[in-house]
């Protein structure tokens, strides 16, 4: 049966039906069965540049966002700081308000949002930006990037193990992971789009390292920015577009990242022209009073081990991809899993809020899967089943965990020892 699969175009389809199915099913259960918006929470953080640069036209103004979220989403309490759950801030009590994530979400969801303004036009719905269909169409582009973020990882896998393989690790990282919550439930946040750059970049790496040029230079100088943003703390993936393994020949690469530096700087100029607008700077940290508070005590067993929301304890298959990169030396893509660990548990949230696992690494997911598809052809005998039922049994528990949190039966934050074993095998919420 998996031979019949690996057809590029079956794969591709697999991929769509996953996501893009599933991505239907949380909508529909938001609108009738939860009652909620899913344009929520951070995601109307990342999606504020839309609505208030094409729709309202004044992104500074503070009766403009004030009645903007009022209309669709109740009395927000707009403090010194910052609209709740948004990410939408009152700059140092100026008057103008911001968003204090970057762009690069806003720009990549765009095509869906000009859709849903033509196509509210056509059935002559309000166009605020809100509307149903914008409900749709516009958390529906994070899907739509996980689709194609899972084909480029496929094919990414399939160029360096056999395409079985290659398959069942995607797979596995797609249900077995917390990736499947975000391209599905909450895929208007930024992960489906950053994992979807980042196993771009994997490709693009890939031609930069081994044919240098200005095509390849321009190529990688988009992704890149575009990942940066996304979110600025990705820079630490440009160390993909190093060959270590080539050192002495780095003075020739010049040129060709001087290229890269500028289109980055290119694709992240807008940012930077927004803060200008908002602050008066370039260059700020849109968090404020949020930041690395925790660089000489970072939360590394918490962010990692914790039972609050521990990668390897909500997610231990990646644990086996960790383990595989080890077993293969990759040591860049350690080095940035490393860096990113370091950022993540030192920041001053280290469990990132409400989430299901720590969605923190999701974005490294691209990295994870050659080591879990390394770590899976070095099985033989015996050890292969038993590993492979482990790692079964892990991918049903990741689902039906998925299924608690969805329902809320567990915590959106905060989960204890106690919680987690009271509500282990719990089906329903309690009333």
């Amino acid at each position: 049966m998996l031979g019949v699969l690996l057809d590029d175009r079956r794969v591709f389809l697999l991929f769509s039906a996953l996501i893009l199915g599933g991505y239907t099913v949380a909508y529909l259960a938001y609108q009738f069965w939860m009652r909620m918006p899913p344009l929520q929470g951070d995601v109307l953080g990342y999606y504020f540049y839309l609505p208030t640069f094409f729709i309202y036209k004044d992104p500074s103004g503070y009766e403009t966002v004030r009645s903007l979220l009022n209309t669709q989403y109740g009395d927000f309490i707009l403090s010194s700081h910052e609209f709740f759950a948004a990410g939408v801030k009152k700059w140092k009590f100026v008057g103008k308000v911001y968003t204090k994530y970057t762009y690069g979400v806003a720009l990549l969801s765009s095509p869906f949002f000009f859709l849903a303004l033509l196509v509210s036009a056509l059935l002559s719905l309000p166009l605020d930006g809100y509307n149903p269909v914008f409900q749709f169409l516009v958390p529906f582009s994070g899907a739509f990037y996980g689709v194609l973020g899972m084909y480029l990882l496929y094919t990414y896998l399939k160029r360096r193990f056999n395409p079985s393989l290659a398959l069942i690790t995607a797979l596995l990282v797609l249900l077995g992971t917390n990736l499947y919550f975000y391209l599905t439930v909450m895929s208007g946040m930024s992960h489906s789009f950053a994992f979807f750059l980042v196993a771009a970049l994997l490709h693009v790496s890939d031609g930069f390292r081994e044919r240098p040029g200005p095509k390849n230079a321009l190529l990688a100088g988009v992704v890149l920015g575009l990942l940066i943003a996304v979110r600025p703390v990705h820079a630490i993936f440009s160390l993909l577009l190093v060959d270590f393994k080539r050192l002495k020949r780095l003075h020739l690469y010049i040129p060709h990242f001087a290229i890269v530096s500028a289109v980055v700087l290119l694709v992240f100029l807008p940012q930077m022209l927004y803060w200008k607008f908002i602050t008066g700077k370039f260059l700020v940290n849109p968090y404020d009073y949020e930041g690395l508070k925790y660089l000489k005590n970072p939360y590394l067993f918490e962010v990692l081990l914790g039972v609050r929301k521990g990668w390897f304890f909500w997610t231990p298959l990646a644990a086996f991809g960790v383990l595989g990169l080890l077993m293969e030396r990759k040591w860049v893509y350690l080095l940035i899993i490393a860096l990113m660990t370091y950022i993540i548990a030192s920041w001053s949230t280290p469990w990132y809020g409400d989430s299901y696992g720590h969605r923190g690494f999701i974005d490294a997911y691209p990295l994870v899967s050659f080591g879990l598809a390394s770590f899976l052809s070095s099985l033989k005998g015996g050890l292969k089943r038993v590993v492979s039922a482990v790692i079964l049994l892990l991918v049903v528990l990741n689902l039906f965990k998925m299924y608690q949190y969805s329902l809320k039966i567990i915590p959106l934050d905060g989960t204890d020892w106690k919680t987690y074993v009271e509500t282990f095998f719990q089906v329903k919420p309690k009333r």
